[in-house]
Order: structure tokens, then sequence, then C-alpha cells
């Protein structure tokens, strides 16, 4: 016995085909744009607290360094 649901509606004309296979790349392209979007950020982030954090252990070592008369030489 055949499904009924093969009879009424044949595997190439099945009404929700189409809308499956859209919704399987609409998800693609979100999931793709997504992860963009976090590498984004994540190098942004990087570039942002790297830069600041040399400049704040130069800071420190002068700050600590001060009271002495010694000169210090950053490379």
């Amino acid at each position: 016995m055949r499904n009924y649901l093969t009879i009424i509606f044949p595997p190439d004309k099945d009404p929700d085909l189409a809308v499956r296979s859209k919704n399987r790349g609409q998800v693609f392209v979100e999931f793709v744009l997504l992860i963009l979007v976090m590498i984004s950020v994540s190098m942004i982030m990087l570039k942002v607290i790297n830069n600041n954090i040399g400049d704040r252990w130069k800071k420190m070592v002068e700050t600590i360094s001060s009271p002495t008369s010694s000169k210090i030489e950053f490379y």
C-alpha cells in the first residue's frame, strides 16, 4: 500500500519542498554572516586591547621606576 501523501503530493510536486530548500539556503547565509560578524568583532577587540596593554605596561614601569635616577629605555 502506498503512502497517502505520495499519492496526493508526488515527490516532484511537493508544496513544502521549495520552502524547505529556501529555508536551508537562508540558514546557511545567516550562519556565514554570523561567523563573519563574530570574527570581525574579535579582530577589532584584539587590536584595541593589544595596543592598550603595551601602553599600560610602559606607564606602570615608568611609574614604578620614577623614584630612581636610572633611565629606562623601551625598545
